[in-house]
């Protein structure tokens, strides 16, 4: 039993270092927290067609794949091939959503591709709910980032802003990641050679 205490104790310790450790006022944006392996913490993945065989996370031991710092990243990656209309990465508001109070944020995220086709683009919203969990109507995004403001195999950041108002009622900010293969959302071929993940997610009070 002890064994047990210390082992629990050394694990608490770890994902506390953890946290300390991350930037921004978004739990866990780096996504290091992942204690299953397949998804960091409060975050899951949804397709369109529903259920579609993918690779989604990456983590210490993912080959031909690797986070921009620490051990994990997310992924939107086919292996097989498919036929997709999009992919979401979306954040539970309870679980790993962050309060917010009314200001400017500033939302950075880092993104690395291959094999991105014409057509194919990505976006992150800032999602907001209220304090009884509702979501607001209120839903701010950075650029459309496709093929042509994309470098293959290359990190890149990219930054956008929100503003947040009294008026709006929103306590909780949960951001979403949207891989979208077509304009006119019908489903497009997607190929092994394309992979796309996302790193450091990093949300924060505009001090400028």
């Amino acid at each position: 039993m002890k064994g047990l205490i210390v082992t629990i104790c050394a694990a608490c310790a770890c994902f506390i270092a953890q946290a300390a450790e991350q930037p921004g006022l978004l739990p866990n944006s780096s996504f290091e927290n992942a204690p299953d392996g397949n998804r960091p913490v409060g975050w899951a993945v949804f397709t369109t067609p529903d259920k579609l065989p993918g690779e989604f996370f990456v983590n210490a031991g993912t080959a031909d794949a690797s986070a921009r710092t620490g051990e994990n990243a997310l992924q939107f990656y086919f292996p097989a091939g498919q036929e997709v209309v999009q992919a979401v990465w979306m954040c539970d508001p309870k679980y790993a959503g962050m309060p917010v109070e009314p200001g400017l944020y500033r939302c950075t995220f880092w993104i690395k591709v291959s094999g991105v086709e014409p057509g194919f683009h990505l976006w992150v919203s800032a999602v907001g709910f209220s304090a009884d969990g509702k979501r607001s109507d209120k839903v701010q995004r950075s650029e459309y980032l496709n093929d042509k403001k994309l470098t293959d195999g290359e990190w890149m950041e990219s930054t956008f802003y929100f503003d947040i108002r009294p008026e709006d009622n929103i306590a909780t900010i949960a951001p979403t990641i949207v891989f979208k293969t077509n304009p006119d959302g019908k489903p497009h071929s997607v190929s092994p050679a394309t992979r796309i993940l996302i790193d450091d997610l990093v949300i924060e009070r505009d001090q400028s």
